[in-house]
């Protein structure tokens, strides 16, 4: 659940899990039109807002999991992983009224708890306390979130100013010129296969506002080809100064770097498309 304690109940559901079926079943569903995946989507995404969503005062978010160690702490990208989750039902017409309202909650909700300097903590429990200070490719997560669920939102040049705010931190400090990504800043290394997709995935996102970031997303790409993908095809885990490790972890690395790469490719089609400034920001 953070750093400190990552251990999860299999039968225990978590949002993350649950966002990414969504995500999946409704790609699925535009392409080959199963009946099926629609209502799996629908049934995941009423799921998230009967089950995760919390709101306590002026705090509105989705928890982490449904144990009981999750109730009070608010995990700042699985809220926003939600957002996005949704927001894939809200471009098929797939929701109900409410569904909006509370995600507009939850949007201003992590607007407010960005830091100063853009960046966003881990986690902190309901009271503002006990803050996890983790800085990495949840960061990016974040961003993602927000990025995706703009168009439907009623915050538009707030989400805007905050996703700015966001990619001048997510691109300065987690991230060295050439390409390559902190551990978790300020910590240099390992150099984490994960953190290098993310950032490939976030910047691609991130040339709708700026161009450049679209640019740096192609170096990340390009660093990690050349240091940590083997000439069998499969990429790193980690990289060291003096060392790597080759384990080829499934859904880590190769599937997010495949999800990485297969951005940018799209992102170059939209481009040449016309489709540039129909989507997103």
């Amino acid at each position: 659940m953070s750093s400190k304690n990552t251990k999860l109940e299999d039968s225990i559901p978590d949002i993350i899990g649950t966002s990414q079926s969504i995500i999946a079943l409704i790609e699925g569903y535009r392409i080959i039109d199963d009946q099926i995946l629609k209502d799996m989507a629908i049934s995941a995404s009423e799921g998230l807002i009967e089950n995760f969503f919390v709101e306590k005062g002026e705090l509105s978010f989705f928890r982490y999991s449904l144990s009981k160690k999750s109730k009070d702490i608010i995990i700042y990208n699985a809220s926003a992983q939600a957002l996005e989750a949704l927001s894939y039902i809200f471009s098929e017409k797939f929701y109900k009224n409410d569904m909006k309202i509370i995600c507009n909650q939850v949007t201003q909700h992590l607007i407010n708890s960005q830091r100063s300097d853009g960046s966003w903590v881990y986690s902190t429990d309901i009271e503002g306390k006990n803050k996890d200070i983790q800085l990495d490719f949840h960061q990016g997560y974040i961003l993602d979130g927000l990025i995706k669920f703009n168009q439907f939102s009623i915050y538009p040049s707030e989400i805007l100013s905050s996703v700015r705010h966001g990619a001048e931190y997510y691109r300065n400090y987690l991230f060295r010129d050439d390409g390559r990504s902190f551990f978790r800043y300020p910590i240099p290394y390992p150099i984490d296969i994960h953190n290098q997709a993310q950032g490939i995935i976030t910047f691609t996102k991130l040339g709708i506002i700026n161009l450049d970031y679209y640019a740096f997303a192609k170096r990340i790409a390009m660093w990690t080809i050349e240091n940590m993908q083997d000439q069998a095809g499969f990429f790193y885990y980690q990289k060291w100064p003096l060392l790597k490790n080759r384990i080829p972890y499934i859904r880590w690395g190769q599937a997010w770097m495949m999800l990485a790469l297969s951005s940018i490719i799209q992102f170059q089609g939209d481009v040449f498309n016309g489709e540039f400034n129909k989507k997103g920001l």
